[in-house]
């Protein structure tokens, strides 16, 4: 199999966090790619031109980063990051859906910058940072009740995290956040955040 990635695309990151959770990293070859050069053959993978995207080894394909998580969580034996159990795997499910619009809305400020550096739709990038500031807000006040699990949920707030700083390092989400500070310090030493941490 083949991941194909690129470095700065946190939804890549989150399918190789995956990866490694799941303890699959020497059975799935990592490839990294420009999606906006749009190599040839990447789109008979993937007819977006988009990452993560995972390469089967009858050569079909999967993509949409949360399909290719699940797929990792399928083959691995222990990992469990979609957890079976309902009360647990909707705590997941409902924190990666916090992490997916976060960074919907960090994604859409980030456009703003790269293709409007001039001519900004301020509108448009000050209601994201409304939607940003409420999700962390939320995160924020329910962090110390989340029960220390490893799984798709918080694999996508820490990503969605450190996008965040990533891309926009003169907004520190940080101040007056000091409980989802000290549970994000914690997080990212894990060799799997470490191993995959973003670069242009």
């Amino acid at each position: 199999m083949k991941l194909y990635y690129s470095h700065p695309s946190p939804f890549a990151r989150k399918a190789r966090i995956c990866l490694y959770e799941a303890g699959l990293e020497d059975r799935v070859e990592q490839v990294a790619v420009d999606p906006w050069a749009d190599p040839e053959g990447f789109r008979d993978l993937n007819p977006f031109g988009r990452v993560p995207t995972l390469e089967l080894d009858d050569g079909s394909s999967l993509f949409q980063s949360n399909v290719v998580c699940e797929y990792f969580d399928g083959l691995s034996q222990s990992a469990n990051l979609f957890p079976v159990e309902q009360n647990r795997r909707f705590r997941a499910l409902r924190l990666l859906g916090l992490s997916d619009n976060l960074l919907d809305c960090c994604i859409v400020q980030r456009m703003e910058q790269r293709f409007h550096p001039d001519d900004r739709a301020d509108q448009l990038f000050d209601r994201q940072s409304y939607s940003i500031d409420l999700a962390l807000d939320t995160l924020e006040a329910e962090v110390r009740t989340w029960p220390g699990d490893v799984d798709i949920g918080t694999i996508a707030i820490a990503v969605a995290l450190d996008y965040h700083t990533f891309r926009f390092p003169e907004l520190d989400w940080r101040p007056a956040r000091n409980n989802l500070v000290s549970w994000h310090r914690e997080f990212i030493t894990r060799p799997s955040m470490m191993n995959t941490e973003f670069t242009d």
